[in-house]
């Protein structure tokens, strides 16, 4: 494997099925996370965000290759992260901490909303402290099961993201605008996305628990 090693939980411990199949699904994620691979494993309305956010860092570094490996870095985390999930291997207090990261980045995402929206509004600092508790929280799920280089992943994103220059640029410049607006729209339609699955979820184990009630009468 590219950046796994015997060290991480999933490619550790006797052998097993179960442990195959994740040392192949690490394996192949390894190998097809890039822009259009990974769409495999991720849905179209984030595949259009991480596309806008390829752009945005293409257009403000005017570096192709910077971009590329950004986005490269993000998708291999997302897809590893995936993985650890549909497997179940992450424990209750690393699951809570999946619940600290979407509230930090939604609270960043509304408030970088707001701050684009409403002029002389912009906060950096506020923004910045958001995306450093992003980073923190990510640090605290993959500790135990993903090799240093996936972490040095999440810092180069997160440090990438973070920069004040960067943050004050793509706020106050217009020429990111419509990019910014893109990336507004599809983050928010994601959510709404996310929001009518969990439900159809909830419905779902609704009516089998009423079925199971029926059965057993």
């Amino acid at each position: 494997m590219d950046d796994e090693n015997n060290n991480s939980t999933l490619g550790s411990g006797p052998m097993s099925a179960q442990s195959l199949a994740l040392r192949v699904q690490k394996k192949v994620a390894s190998k097809m996370s890039n822009k259009n691979m990974a769409k495999i494993f991720i849905d179209d309305t984030s595949g259009r965000l991480l596309d806008n956010l390829y752009k945005l860092v293409k257009e403000y570094s005017a570096n192709k290759k910077l971009a590329e490996s950004i986005l490269n870095d993000i998708i291999k985390v997302i897809v590893k992260i995936g993985i650890l999930v549909k497997n179940e291997q992450l424990s209750s207090d690393e699951i809570k901490n999946c619940d600290m990261f979407r509230q930090s980045f939604h609270l960043f995402t509304k408030s970088a909303l707001s701050f684009y929206e409403i002029e002389y509004t912009f906060d950096l600092k506020h923004l910045q402290k958001l995306l450093m508790s992003c980073q923190s929280s990510m640090h605290d799920i993959i500790r135990g099961h993903l090799t240093d280089k996936s972490k040095n992943r999440v810092d180069n994103v997160f440090n990438f993201f973070t920069d004040s220059k960067f943050l004050e640029d793509i706020f106050r410049n217009a020429k990111y605008s419509t990019i910014m607006k893109a990336i507004f729209v599809e983050y928010f339609a994601f959510l709404n996305m996310s929001s009518r699955n969990l439900e159809s979820v909830k419905k779902l184990k609704t009516l089998s628990t009423r079925f199971f009630d029926l059965s057993v009468k």
